[in-house]
């Protein structure tokens, strides 16, 4: 059965939709949870997202450890960018100011500054996930590991060299 695919997909005669990589599918959820996060800002409203797996019972599957620790990299790289993004937002705050000393000129600075309240709130809860997502990962690397590593010392066992 191919990485993604459900068992009930399998059985399907034919019919399996494929859900792609571990790799592409985590992308698939960073991009919608992106766009998800700038509807909500721009709407005033605060959508969620679900991610699918892939696995059985919404879970990814990997193959490999080193499919795993490409994946982990990726999550890794996706917290730095996050981060990065909260300084912009950080450093953009600090330089609005309202143009002229006119009410709609206040109004629109004031309006700035509240969708960048809005962009920080959202980058801190970004970041909460990705970081939790991120840990869970290398738990599964650890348990993978141990597996893998238990799995060797069994067939060393059954096949001494």
């Amino acid at each position: 059965m191919p990485d993604g695919a459900t068992a009930e997909q399998q059985n399907r005669g034919g019919a399996q939709q494929d859900a792609g990589t571990p790799a592409d599918q985590i992308n698939q959820e960073i991009a919608a949870t992106k766009v998800t996060g700038w509807v909500s800002a721009l709407l005033g409203a605060d959508w969620k997202t679900s991610a699918g797996g892939g696995g059985s019972g919404g879970k990814f599957m990997f193959a490999s450890l080193p499919e795993l620790d490409a994946v982990i990299g990726a999550w890794r790289q996706e917290i730095t960018s996050i981060m990065g993004d909260r300084d912009q937002i950080l450093s953009t705050a600090d330089v609005v100011n309202q143009p002229a000393g006119d009410p709609m000129s206040l109004m629109q600075a004031d309006a700035a500054r509240e969708s960048l309240r809005v962009m920080w709130k959202h980058s801190v809860e970004m970041l909460k996930y990705a970081e939790t997502f991120l840990a869970n990962l290398e738990k599964a690397r650890a348990q993978m590991q141990t597996t893998e590593d238990a799995a060797h010392t069994s067939m060393r066992r059954v096949y001494p060299t």
